[in-house]
C-alpha cells in the first residue's frame, strides 16, 4: 500500500504483476503469489498540486509469515514542489514608418499563462539607438528608464494576469530600428522559449 502525499493527484499508476486499486489516495497493489527471488516492480506517476515538500512511504505486508519485517516499510522519500509560472511575453510597433522625428509607439504585453503566480516579474527593453524615449504607461508595477533601458518591475503577476507596457518614442536617425523585451521572474518558469520577443 501507498498512501499518496497530500498536494498530489494520481497520474497513471502500473504494476509488472498482479492489480492495482486506488481508494481516495491510498493505492493498494494485490500482487498474488511471489515467489523466491521474484521481483514485482509497481511505477506510480503523480502530479503536484500545491507546492512543499512532499514525503511518500510505500508499505508490504504477507499472510505469510516474515521472519525480517524491519524491511516492510521503505524509507521515506521526499520531493520538493516548486512553483511553476509560464510567463509568455509579446511586443508590436504601432507603425511600420515613421518620418524623422515623429512619434510611434512599441505594445509590451506580459501573460503568465501558470499554473502559479510569478513573483518579482521584470520586463526589460533596451531601446533602439536610433530612437529618443517620450513617455510611458503601465498597467501594474513601475517603469524606469535610464538612457536607452526601460525596466518594468511588475511585481507579482497573478495567474492568467495582464500586464500592458505602452512606450512612446520618437525616431531620431534614419534607418531601421530593431527593437526587443524580455521577461524575468524569480519563480521557475520551465518554458523559456516565450520569455523574449521577436525583433520587431
Amino acid at each position: 500500500t501507498d498512501v499518496l502525499p497530500d498536494g498530489t493527484d494520481l497520474v497513471s499508476s502500473s504494476t509488472t504483476q498482479g492489480d492495482l486499486f486506488l481508494v481516495g489516495n491510498i493505492l493498494t497493489a494485490q500482487l498474488g503469489t511471489l515467489a523466491p527471488d521474484g521481483v514485482a516492480t509497481v511505477t506510480v506517476e503523480v502530479v503536484g498540486t500545491t507546492t512543499g515538500t512532499k514525503i511518500n512511504v510505500a508499505v508490504i505486508d504477507t499472510v505469510t509469515t516474515d521472519p525480517v519485517p524491519d524491511d516492510n516499510e521503505s524509507t521515506p522519500t521526499e520531493t520538493e514542489v516548486v512553483p511553476d509560472a509560464d510567463l509568455l511575453i509579446s511586443k508590436t510597433a504601432s507603425a511600420a514608418q515613421v518620418l524623422l522625428g515623429g512619434e510611434f509607439s512599441y505594445q509590451i504585453i506580459v501573460q503568465n499563462l501558470g499554473p502559479s503566480p510569478a513573483e518579482n516579474v521584470v520586463v526589460t527593453d533596451t531601446l533602439p539607438a536610433g530612437v529618443t524615449f517620450v513617455s510611458e504607461t503601465h498597467t501594474q508595477g513601475s517603469v524606469t528608464v535610464v538612457g536607452q533601458l526601460v525596466t518594468a518591475n511588475i511585481g507579482t503577476l497573478d495567474v492568467g494576469g495582464v500586464v500592458t507596457i505602452t512606450l512612446t518614442v520618437r525616431g531620431t536617425t534614419v534607418g531601421m530600428q530593431i527593437n526587443t523585451a524580455a521577461v524575468d521572474s524569480t519563480t521557475t518558469d520551465t518554458v523559456p522559449g516565450n520569455n523574449e520577443t521577436p525583433p520587431v
